[in-house]
């Protein structure tokens, strides 16, 4: 027996009643559902902006868009958007929306682009509700294609979205705008705090910036090695292991992330025959660095968690006169990115050498100076990870908000 559509949400506000009622999104609106130009031609610095499907991937701004002759965006004045109007992807990154911010009186768009003018709802309640779990099946159950999925306008202006009140949808709308602003604030701190490291470490690794002993005494200069002079450095194995769908994770150059963390969660997994065998060659022990060599070049990570063997990936071990808490810092300096020799294969893929990275040149302070400087960076990078699961869990708080006070 099919079950009853819902047709109140699991969580509201105080003070609100009633059901949400179902209409047609070709309904709710006062312009006709429409897609823009099809063919913009060159870019025409004082024509018309237009905007494109992948331009709803990041805020969208105005002022940065493409633009094209006023002869063509004469032809397409029919698909015109102003501030307030909600523009809707029909093809690509299919269902992301977003509202066309004020910062400019009108706009057009794409082919690959729908204008929605709502009438007497709330634009952003509307917005948000295009984004919604409901009518995303909706979306995904007319979209046609395999690997390059679309909606057309006839099809989208079937799509039916659950509506409470105009005051409900207000309040609904207000809280989760604030809720993005908060967000937005947390990537732009992010985003700061991560400019600002990385302009000190270019000052500390080119020792510009100094830090002082205890008793406010400069350190001593600074020593220059070749990284395999001071440590043991090794590549991951050579052979082709047989994958399957258990057993221990192969940890490739794909894995190292920017922010210094390993990402186990998208790793092929082999037998433990390769494993063994793999390991006899290059065993990660914690403490150690990966340092990716092919694809993905650098993104050094001081090993936390063990029982992986590595392929693509560079391995410095038995590191001498240097803390692997500072070194893993200055793998990832401008100073080091100069030196890299990056070699293309004849494709997209580029590679750097184990004979290259044994020839890194470090430049090598104190001990104490070391200790001081790996504190620093390293406090910064809490701070950083700190942000960054501020917005991971906003982002959780808001995704669940999304499924209990939308049908």
């Amino acid at each position: 027996m099919k079950s009853k559509p819902k047709t109140v949400p699991e969580l509201r506000f105080p003070g609100f009643v009633g059901e949400f009622k179902r209409n047609r999104l070709d309904v709710i609106v006062s312009k006709r559902i429409s897609y823009g130009i099809v063919q913009a031609g060159v870019h025409v610095p004082d024509g018309m902006p237009y905007i494109k499907s992948q331009n709803l991937n990041d805020l969208l701004c105005l002022d940065e868009l493409q633009r094209t002759s006023t002869t063509i965006a004469r032809k397409y004045k029919r698909s015109e958007v102003v501030p307030g109007d909600i523009v809707f992807s029909l093809r690509g990154n299919i269902g992301v929306a977003q509202i066309v911010p004020g910062s400019n009186s009108v706009a057009n768009l794409t082919q690959g682009t729908a204008r929605i003018s709502v009438r007497d709802d709330d634009n952003g309640f509307v917005c948000i509700t295009l984004q919604t779990l409901d009518v995303s099946k909706q979306i995904q159950a007319f979209a046609k294609g395999s690997t390059f999925r679309e909606i057309s306008l006839d099809d989208l202006r079937k799509v039916t979205l659950a509506l409470p009140s105009l005051p409900e949808q207000q309040k609904i709308a207000n809280f989760l705008t604030a809720l993005d602003q908060r967000i937005q604030q947390l990537r732009q701190k992010q985003s700061l705090l991560t400019e600002y490291k990385k302009g000190v470490m270019q000052q500390i690794f080119s020792q510009t910036l100094r830090f002082k002993d205890d008793q406010g005494n400069a350190f001593p200069d600074w020593v220059e090695n070749r990284l395999g002079e001071i440590s043991d450095v090794r590549d991951g194995t050579h052979a082709s292991p047989i994958y399957q769908l258990a057993g221990y994770p192969l940890v490739t150059s794909k894995n190292l992330l920017k922010n210094g963390s390993l990402d186990l969660s998208n790793v092929d997994m082999i037998s433990e025959n390769d494993y063994l065998a793999f390991n006899q060659r290059s065993r990660v022990d914690f403490g150690d660095i990966l340092f990716g060599m092919i694809g993905t070049i650098g993104n050094p990570v001081r090993v936390k968690e063990t029982g992986y063997a590595i392929k693509n990936v560079a391995l410095i071990k038995e590191v001498k006169h240097l803390r692997n808490s500072f070194l893993v810092h200055f793998l990832k300096s401008q100073d080091i990115e100069r030196q890299f020799h990056i070699v293309n294969t004849g494709g997209t893929q580029k590679f750097i050498a184990l004979g290259v990275i044994r020839k890194l040149l470090i430049r090598i302070p104190t001990l104490p100076e070391q200790t001081k400087i790996a504190n620093f960076l390293t406090t910064l990078d809490r701070k950083i990870e700190t942000v960054a699961q501020q917005i991971s869990h906003t982002l959780a708080y808001k995704k669940g908000l999304l499924q209990q006070l939308f049908i």
